[in-house]
């Protein structure tokens, strides 16, 4: 397949016209479509932005190796889809008001506590609430100012950390002497 077919097929394939695709390159829909056609060729700067601006392998393009994309197609659309992101990174930061509310109650009664078995009894916690439908994501500003109140105040809650706590404390330990034997 020649390097002006291979853009095309690049262009048909992501479901832009020649315009769109044209406009960003920098080029005239006139010159794009003489470009597809085989009439004439991209300078290697457009090749460039095209490789860049689309994903596309320029050892596909140019050298007929490997595959059209160098990022399989869902990384593309998920990297340009920011709809996606944000819900990711509130959530995010929602995890990390449990790891550091978890991390501060388990810390006051066990001022030794290993990081690792701290972030397992969080994360742990944090799932249990997102499972049970505890967790609403909505209310985020709300869950972090209270959180460790709530850890406080409700005392099932508090022993349901601490044996999370001993628990992941006693699987490490027992990886440990596994390890050594």
């Amino acid at each position: 397949m020649q390097e002006h077919e291979k853009i095309k097929k690049i262009r048909t394939k992501l479901n832009l016209t020649q315009q769109e695709m044209a406009d960003a390159l920098g080029v005239s829909k006139q010159y794009f479509s003489k470009v597809e056609n085989g009439h004439t060729q991209l300078s290697k700067e457009k090749i460039s932005i095209f490789s860049d601006k689309y994903g596309i392998s320029l050892d596909w393009l140019i050298n007929n190796k490997g595959q059209m994309f160098y990022q399989d197609e869902e990384n593309i659309s998920f990297a340009d889809n920011m709809d996606n992101f944000v819900p990711l990174v509130n959530h995010i930061s929602l995890y990390n008001s449990y790891i550091i509310a978890v991390g501060k109650f388990i810390k006051q009664k066990y001022p030794n506590a290993v990081i690792e078995d701290i972030l397992t009894s969080a994360g742990k916690f944090f799932m249990e609430e997102v499972i049970n439908k505890k967790l609403v994501f909505s209310d985020k500003k709300e869950i972090k100012e209270n959180l460790a109140e709530k850890i406080s105040a409700d005392k099932q809650l508090s022993q349901n950390i601490l044996n999370t706590y001993f628990k992941a404390y006693v699987d490490r330990m027992e990886n440990l002497d596994k390890n050594i034997d």
